[in-house]
C-alpha cells in the first residue's frame, strides 16, 4: 500500500475539518430553528421584536430557574454517586465476610 505524502495528509485533514465545521453550523442552525419554533408555538410569538422584549423581561427568571435546575442536577448526581459508593462498600464487606 502506497504511503500518502505529508502534504496530502494535511490537505485531507483540512478538508475533514472544513466538512466538520459545516456539519456543526448545520446542527446549530437546526437547533436554533427548533428553539424558535418552540417559542412561536408555545407563546404565539411571530415577530422578533416581541420575542426580544419577552426574552429580556424573563431573563432574570430564566437565569434563576437554570441555576436551580443545575443545583438539583448536581445534587441528584452526588446522591447517585454516594449511593453507588455505599453499595460498593457493602459488596466489599459482604465478600470479605464470605
Amino acid at each position: 500500500m502506497a504511503k500518502k505524502d505529508p502534504a496530502r495528509k494535511i490537505l485531507d485533514l483540512k478538508e475533514q475539518m472544513k466538512k466538520l465545521e459545516q456539519q456543526l453550523k448545520e446542527q446549530e442552525r437546526k437547533r436554533d430553528e427548533e428553539l424558535g419554533k418552540l417559542f412561536r408555538e408555545e407563546w404565539d410569538i411571530h415577530d422578533s421584536e416581541t420575542a426580544r422584549l419577552i426574552i429580556e423581561s424573563l431573563k432574570s427568571d430564566v437565569d434563576s430557574l437554570k441555576e436551580s435546575l443545575s443545583g438539583k442536577k448536581a445534587n441528584n448526581e452526588a446522591t447517585t454517586n454516594s449511593d453507588s459508593q455505599t453499595n460498593n462498600r457493602q459488596e466489599v464487606a459482604s465478600s470479605t465476610l464470605s
